[in-house]
């Protein structure tokens, strides 16, 4: 029994997935506005491929089963149209595994998060400058009027301003 990850395919995209996260993993560190878009736009292109192709070959199974074994086995239109007619016959049999899945659904989150990614980039690099704590800012202190000598005898307008603190 044949693996995924013994096919051509298989290799391809554990090659492309562990690319991904590395560029993930860069993405959490890098400052440069340029480089993280440039490395979100190759995140988004090898998560495209991914989700893609992996979906190409869970929906075309007998014709990849095919295809494979045909290069392989270095023949032609014969050994083609025998693999054809034991795939009919029911002697071969292929399957689509759980892996197969997984790596089309990995693909598509990598996709939606290297897409995320370059927006929130665009945002965040658009006016923004400090980074954040998280917190709000702490109200404003309570504006307080400064005590009035006792004995004075002035009264105050509303539309007066306090007089100056002492100093």
């Amino acid at each position: 029994m044949a693996k995924g990850s013994d096919t051509s395919d298989g290799k391809i995209f554990v090659w492309i997935a562990l690319g991904l996260v590395a560029a993930g993993l860069v993405l959490l560190v890098l400052r440069a506005r340029g480089g993280r878009l440039a490395l979100s736009v190759l995140a988004v292109g090898g998560s495209a491929f991914v989700a893609g192709f992996g979906l190409y070959d869970a929906l075309t199974p007998k014709a990849q089963a095919i295809d494979e074994a045909t290069s392989r086995l270095g023949g032609g239109a014969e050994v083609r149209s025998l693999l054809e007619r034991l795939f009919d016959q029911g002697i071969l049999t292929i399957s689509v595994e759980i892996g197969l899945w997984l790596v089309v659904a990995g693909g598509a989150v990598a996709l939606v998060g290297a897409l995320a990614g370059m927006v929130s980039r665009a945002k965040a690099g658009a006016g923004a400058t400090e980074v954040g704590t998280g917190f709000a800012p702490p109200p404003p202190a309570p504006a307080v009027e400064p005590a009035r000598d006792e004995d004075s005898t002035e009264e105050r307008r509303p539309d007066q301003s306090l007089p100056p603190p002492p100093p």
